[in-house]
């Protein structure tokens, strides 16, 4: 008999997220600073960053605007309000509590003054 792969439970946190997330349109995005073709590859590697990453990056204490933050009024165009998954549209290859790499840009958490943003999701035109 062949073992079973394990059973993963994906925190309700995390799940809240992706169900927000998942209600923007691909096609459309969803603030201003940002194109079609740039929000595309963002909108599904931040969908596969929360299957592969959500959970240890809730662990390890990343929030909502840590991860999806955008300018209340200016989107992406303020990318100091922006979290690390609204500014790149690279896969991200590695997390720990204070950065979050996508291929050759690493993003830092935690830097002293940055203003917080507001979850993309959260936008309005």
């Amino acid at each position: 008999m062949s073992a079973s792969p394990a059973l993963q439970l994906v925190p309700s946190q995390i799940q809240a997220w992706r169900d927000a997330f998942s209600r923007l349109k691909p096609s459309s995005p969803p603030c201003p600073g940002l194109s079609q073709s740039a929000w595309l590859p963002m909108y599904d590697n931040a969908l596969d960053f929360l299957d592969r990453f959500g959970a240890e990056a809730l662990e390890i204490g990343w929030s909502v605007t840590d991860l999806f933050g955008v300018h209340p009024t200016a989107g992406t165009i303020r990318a100091d309000h922006c979290g690390a998954l609204m500014l790149s549209g690279a896969k991200c290859t590695s997390l720990s509590a204070d950065r979050m790499k996508h291929g050759l840009v690493t993003y830092y958490r935690n830097v002293p003054g940055r203003p917080t943003g507001i979850p993309v999701w959260e936008f309005r035109w």
